[in-house]
């Protein structure tokens, strides 16, 4: 029986909607079951071009004349083989590129490339570029980029000309019109190693003109940050004759569109190519190339899609569960996240919500939802958490670009603070930035597992004074410190350190505010890499006298059996000198002993419930390399390092395995 206006009301309306929609639900059921997510992959061929090749690696260096000579994307020996791994149903095209045997230490693009006179063609050319072709009566000439960007909105001065010229009449066409357009959308782009292999994540997110390096043309704060290689070619890779010095080079992708990370393809069904294209870096020698492109494959369908905003229970299905979710929620007002049946998110469960359940009522090829976003997230940390010396200045904090609660604003990390307000649909999250950061960082330089408790502690002030009241998210990497010593018998005693790192799990455990935070406590990383990264620097050797980490630095020329044997500090070579032992036993001992008692501790206060959304990553196996470690002190993760520290702790805590990006 009705009990009220609002359930009669509702009543009503819901028999309106669902009766409207009762003509078109079999069509969109099955029409959505056809089209359910789904990954696919696609392993992309020689173009066969046959001019324009570069043949020079990023740093210039030339390749040899037999590599030159025999070299191609076809049939090379070894087989060169790229595969792309994509969501097929999905808000953005994203996936997974997988390359082996590409030309070494080189940059190609990612684009992807529509089919001239497609419903596709036209939405990739306003995401992207439009490459224009004039008919003369006898053959497509002419061809050319439209190559007026703007200012960066869209539509922009490309867009007018395509638009002015697009259904200009000739009958001697074989499409009746005078001119052909292709839209293409560079929207990534990767660096091989040293042997022509890349493995990276990509997403569709951003729209690109061309690649530079940061030694021709200066990075503007539109442009994506910039990425980076260092690498040592010499005659024992077969693609160089030369022995030629180390190189680290850095480039970036100057934008197209704006804002870079905020371009997306619009959704609709699409079929079109992908294609690497090799950059040139607007070379004009023999060897330096004009874009040629390399592999691609012209099959590449996907839907994009817009949110199911419907989904309330996020099982990518709208449906009668969601339906009753509504039903519970309807007439609440001044919701937050706890109103699944909010589907507008205008924190009231209303008319307007069930609207949008008609429209998506049907729907399951709903893409995967976002994790929660946290309230907040605080710093518990060391010199790491300050960001010390990342751009190369010793002793300088840096707390924007911490991987943790960075803020940043040119995106040069692309820190987990950033990624929580990106994600957060409620606008319930409260960022950091730099006039809060004194609530959120409580990283102190020189920090070691003894201030846990002091850290602790402050978070728990420090978050009682924020709109919630509670600490969300807590970051802790501790233990450095502890570990770098004068020699191995003086780091931190292991069952101080416990008691320590009891002490400081005990404030958090005890307090209302941070006892239901996702406490994400970090291993100590494999800090052995970075003197192997910087080993044969001399301004970094003279820097380290002044690093209070002797036990892993003292000594740093390497003294171990061969290259294999550095490369493999968990096994003691016979022909090990002393030195290298000794670095060895210091990295064993993080990972056997301090990084052990971090994570079976951590478990403990979650079997018993003292913190019962709070969880270990291991980050242990990262391995730091020459770009990832700074420059000044040599000893501090650089901007870089930042980043690479992000992406290894974002793609491995439990509570959000499923973000495409972190996808093997």
């Amino acid at each position: 029986m009705l009990s009220s206006k609002g359930d009669l009301f509702m009543s009503v309306n819901l028999t309106r909607i669902l009766a409207l929609r009762c003509m078109v639900t079999l069509s969109l059921c099955l029409f959505a079951m056809a089209n359910k997510a789904s990954a696919a992959s696609i392993v992309l061929e020689d173009l066969g071009s046959t001019s324009g090749y570069r043949w020079l690696d990023i740093a210039d260096q030339l390749y040899g004349a037999t590599y030159r000579a025999n070299y191609n994307y076809n049939d090379n020996d070894p087989q060169v083989i790229v595969t792309v791994t994509f969501e097929s149903v999905d808000t953005t095209l994203h996936g997974t590129l997988e390359a082996t045997n590409l030309k070494p230490n080189f940059a190609y693009q990612l684009k992807v490339v529509g089919f001239p006179g497609t419903p596709s063609n036209e939405r990739i050319g306003f995401a992207g570029r439009w490459w224009q072709e004039e008919w003369n009566g006898s053959e497509w000439t002419n061809g050319q980029n439209l190559n007026n960007k703007g200012d960066g909105s869209s539509p922009n001065p490309n867009d007018s000309v395509y638009l002015s010229r697009r259904d200009t009449a000739d009958p001697t066409s074989p499409t009746g019109l005078k001119y052909r357009y292709t839209g293409y959308l560079v929207f990534d782009y990767f660096i091989t190693d040293e042997a022509g292999n890349a493995l990276f994540r990509f997403e569709a997110n951003s729209s690109y003109h061309v690649l530079w390096k940061t030694s021709q043309r200066a990075r503007t704060a539109d442009d994506r940050p910039v990425k980076s290689s260092s690498f040592d070619a010499d005659p024992s890779s077969e693609a160089y004759d030369d022995d030629y010095p180390p190189q680290t080079v850095s480039l970036y992708g100057e934008w197209e569109r704006l804002p870079v990370g905020g371009v997306f393809l619009k959704p609709g069904d699409y079929l079109a190519q992908i294609i690497l294209t090799e950059e040139s870096f607007h070379g004009n020698g023999e060897f330096e190339g004009t874009w040629a492109g390399a592999m691609g494959a012209e099959d590449l369908e996907f839907r994009i899609v817009t949110p199911c905003k419907a989904d309330g229970d996020n099982n990518r299905n709208v449906d009668g569960s969601d339906l009753a979710l509504f039903a519970a929620d309807f007439g609440r007002t001044n919701c937050s996240g706890g109103c699944p049946g909010d589907f507008d998110r205008d924190r009231d469960v209303d008319e307007s919500d069930l609207a949008l359940f008609a429209l998506d009522f049907g729907r399951n090829d709903c893409p995967e939802p976002l994790p929660p976003a946290p309230c907040n997230q605080f710093t518990i940390g060391d010199s790491i958490g300050e960001g010390e010396a990342a751009d190369n200045t010793i002793e300088e904090a840096h707390h924007e670009v911490v991987w943790s609660t960075g803020y940043d604003p040119s995106d040069m990390v692309d820190s987990l603070n950033k990624r929580f307000e990106d994600a957060d649909i409620w606008d319930d999250y409260y960022e950091n930035n730099a006039d809060r950061d004194i609530i959120f960082n409580h990283a102190v330089s020189g920090a070691v597992m003894a201030d846990f408790f002091t850290q602790a502690s402050e978070v728990v002030s420090a978050a009682s004074t924020t709109p919630s009241g509670k600490a969300g998210m807590v970051t802790i990497l501790l233990g450095s410190n502890d570990v770098c010593a004068p020699s191995l018998d003086d780091m931190t005693a292991p069952a101080l350190f416990e008691a320590q790192y009891r002490a400081g799990l005990d404030v958090l455990a005890a307090s209302d505010v941070t006892r239901h935070g996702y406490i994400h406590v970090s291993s100590i990383p494999a800090i052995y890499w970075l003197w192997n990264a910087k080993r044969d620097r001399l301004l970094c050797r003279l820097a380290w006298f002044f690093v209070p980490c002797e036990n892993l630095l003292d000594h740093p020329a390497d003294d171990c059996e061969s290259e294999a044997s550095r490369l493999d500090p968990d096994t003691d070579y016979p022909g090990d000198g002393e030195n290298c032992k000794r670095r060895k036993d210091f990295h064993r001992e993080i990972r056997m002993t301090y990084n052990r008692i971090l994570r079976n501790v951590l478990q403990e206060y979650i079997d018993d419930g003292s913190l019962p959304n709070a969880y270990f990553v291991d980050i242990f196996d990262v391995k730091f390399e020459d770009i990832h470690i700074n420059n000044g002190d040599c000893f501090h993760p650089s901007v870089d390092g930042h980043q690479l520290l992000v992406e290894e702790q974002w793609c491995r805590w439990p509570w959000n395995p499923d973000d495409p990006l972190c996808m093997p």
